[in-house]
């Protein structure tokens, strides 16, 4: 009581407080403590349940670099601009699928991020994928059992949302119509007692923020739905996933400090913030190429000031899916962000084809890519490999010839039948192009009767399993990784063939990096092994350790490409 009324004495500046110790004859401590907080200025802020928790992580970053406080509470998106008019509030974060339904005239409205909503399921089930009847399948009581979808004979447990939140409106829009009311559905009103749901219902499934997913690490399988991967991009398409629209709504009249912090989520420093956080900034106004490690600018940077200054943002490919190769990649990217002192953040793609335009076209510094996306950008850049992981000595893939047991016993038997491949990939479309070369076909779209394009390996193992296609061409590393997910892989499919040697996904760089922060980066990557953080993150990749990569290693890929004919230049 008596610390208390020394502080409410003073209200500026800082205040000396002798304090005697009786702890093993320590003598007295001074102490500097801070003025109250009571002095910095506080906004009312109202937020929605799908908002909320990424705002108060915004804010609270925010409030330590400007002299303001943030009081957060939640009320549903539709009922904010009544709270902000009648004076309860001075601003209001909103969460709109698509853009606003209404037109307000007397608010000030400031989209500043896009989130999107996804349907996932429990890791338990079995699943990956869904077709949108499928889900209404599920929804409407039909489908009960995950068997029934290609999973294991477990139960289905619908975990909905009430009919006015924004979530439920998504899922709506993912399958074309209202989905039904599941008799049997656990009917919950937030997001975080669907995450604790999920967490706790074995069987699952439930549509959700996949932001919150990436960031929080739940345990689920964000689903494919309708062929369409749960991957969220900067492209402004429609679509799965549903795109959520996070926003900022104020009076004209709002305090100073609210207008403040509008211009800043839409800065190049409240961008950086943004994208930390799994999310898309909205902000129409600046380039999202210019926050990518060129420099530090807005007032997001790092501790120090070092030659390595802004984001490095790290490109990763489809391989395993988003979510997937979110936690295999998070950890090397914390350690390089804290080893380093700079920004990082890992961006995903749909296609390795996008990995390499986005590379050319400057909207990322790095990425982890398979053999031929570096020989395209080798040829096209000049990048630097930097280092490969490893994993029980073996440093390399193959490409592997799978088809469906039933008729097919060599690649000469799938003349005219369906064919899965990944284009752009060494064992998904390389190798295919040398077998269809092999069996004296002239090009693979006049040797297969259907030529299918799947975006990742996993996805091409799928389309084998379910019948879709009669054969694939896959990397071995992600067919071992899904027999062990799942060892009933290996008596639905057949291996027919391999192909030589590729260098596993290796970490390369642009030119413009340098030659001292090439160096720093691989002596990063390599020691890797030798601390606990490094450690726990060689594991969340499925690795040992980091081995050197250069040029020569990548030899076979460019004899590949010249016999094949693939074009390693511009496309």
């Amino acid at each position: 009581m008596r610390l208390h009324r020394l502080l409410s004495t003073f209200s500026a500046g800082a205040i000396l407080l002798g304090l005697v110790s009786g702890c093993e004859g320590e003598k007295n401590r001074v102490e500097i403590l801070p003025s109250p907080a009571a002095v910095r200025k506080a906004v009312r802020v109202v937020a929605s349940d799908e908002a909320i928790q990424t705002f108060r992580k915004l804010a609270d970053d925010y409030s330590t670099r400007r002299d303001v406080v943030f009081d957060v509470v939640q009320a549903q998106s539709g009922d904010i601009p009544g709270i902000l008019r009648k004076g309860a509030a001075d601003l209001g974060i909103t969460t709109r699928k698509g853009t606003p339904a209404e037109k307000i005239t007397d608010l000030s409205y400031v989209p500043f991020a896009w989130d999107g909503a996804v349907f996932t399921a429990g890791i338990e089930a079995g699943v990956k994928s869904l077709s949108v009847r499928e889900v209404v399948g599920i929804y409407a009581g039909r489908i009960t059992n995950w068997k029934q979808v290609g999973g294991r004979d477990l139960g289905i447990r619908v975990i909905d949302r009430p009919p006015y939140s924004v979530i439920r409106a998504a899922a709506d829009t993912v399958v074309g119509q209202k989905l039904p009311a599941n008799p049997g559905a656990l009917v919950i009103e937030t997001s975080d007692a669907v995450f604790h749901a999920i967490r706790t219902i074995g069987g699952g499934i439930a549509c959700v923020p996949v932001s919150r997913i990436m960031i929080e690490k739940i345990p689920v399988v964000a689903l494919e739905v309708g062929g369409n991967p749960p991957i969220l991009t900067g492209e402004k398409r429609t679509g799965y996933p549903v795109r959520l629209e996070f926003g900022m709504m104020f009076r004209k009249d709002a305090p100073e400090t609210v207008k403040e912090l509008a211009n800043h989520l839409v800065s190049i420093g409240g961008i950086h913030q943004i994208t930390s956080l799994a999310l898309i900034p909205a902000s129409g106004n600046i380039p999202i190429a210019s926050c990518h490690c060129r420099g530090t600018e807005g007032d997001v940077s790092p501790g120090r000031k070092t030659p390595l200054s802004g984001t490095l943002t790290i490109g990763v490919t489809p391989e395993l899916g988003a979510i997937a190769q979110e936690k295999r990649y998070a950890g090397i990217s914390q350690v390089i962000a804290e080893k380093l002192d700079v920004e990082t953040r890992v961006k995903h793609f749909i296609s390795y084809d996008e990995v390499v335009h986005a590379f050319i076209e400057g909207r990322i510094d790095a990425a982890f890519v398979g053999s031929l996306a570096y020989a395209r950008l080798k040829t096209q850049l000049g990048v630097i490999p930097i280092a490969r992981p490893e994993s029980g000595g073996v440093s390399w893939y193959r490409g592997i010839l799978i088809a469906r047991p039933d008729g097919v016993r060599r690649f000469a038997d799938l003349r005219g039948k369906r064919f899965a491949y990944v284009p752009d990939t060494s064992a998904g479309d390389l190798f295919m192009r040398e077998l269809v070369i092999k069996a004296k076909g002239n090009s693979p779209a006049s040797f297969f009767g259907q030529l299918i394009r799947a975006r990742s390996h996993a996805g091409a193992i799928r389309l084998v399993i379910d019948g879709k296609a009669d054969g694939a061409a896959v990397k071995d590393l992600v067919l071992r990784r899904a027999e062990l997910d799942d060892p009933g892989i290996s008596r639905q499919i057949r291996e027919l063939e391999q192909s030589p040697t590729f260098p596993e996904n290796a970490l390369v760089v642009a030119l413009s990096m340098g030659e001292l922060h090439t160096r720093r980066l691989r002596e990063l990557l390599l020691m890797l092994q030798e601390n606990d953080a490094g450690r726990d993150s060689l594991k969340a990749l499925g690795a040992d350790r980091f081995v050197p990569t250069s040029d020569v290693d990548y030899a076979s890929v460019f004899l590949m490409a010249r016999e094949t004919g693939y074009p390693l230049g511009a496309k």
